[in-house]
């Protein structure tokens, strides 16, 4: 009884480290807004400490632009804005996210399968045509 139980105990100890190991890691893809300021609420401080002129008037002064970029990257939208400065600098939007299975050292994501199911879609409706 002792030898079975010890080959199926080898067997499965072979079993385990033989097995192929997969790595998979996960992509994020989103919006990435500044949220920088136009400096009116700084001009605002600044001559109330130091008797200057009131700022202009809120017609007057231009609104902040908001600039946007698609981002793709392994960092959690959370990270994400942690390690560029935070939720002051910029904020996100999640768009799509998806794993890929294989190496995580290679220097390009995986294909979306989002991009995948589109390109087959547009290929069947052009031969559909």
């Amino acid at each position: 009884m002792k030898n079975i139980l010890r080959l199926f105990l080898i067997l499965i100890f072979n079993y385990c480290i033989t097995q192929p190991l997969i790595a998979e890691y996960r992509v994020y893809q989103y919006y990435i807004f500044s949220n920088s300021q136009n400096g009116a609420a700084t001009a605002a401080a600044v001559a109330a400490t130091t008797n200057a002129a009131p700022p202009a008037p809120a017609s007057e002064t231009p609104l902040p632009q908001k600039s946007s970029e698609l981002i793709t990257s392994t960092l959690d939208p959370v990270s994400y804005v942690a390690y560029h400065g935070g939720q002051s600098s910029i904020s996100v939007s999640l768009l799509r996210t998806w794993i890929c299975p294989g190496y995580t050292d290679e220097p390009e994501y995986c294909p979306s399968p989002y991009k995948q199911l589109i390109d087959s879609t547009k290929k069947q409706q052009e031969k559909a045509k």
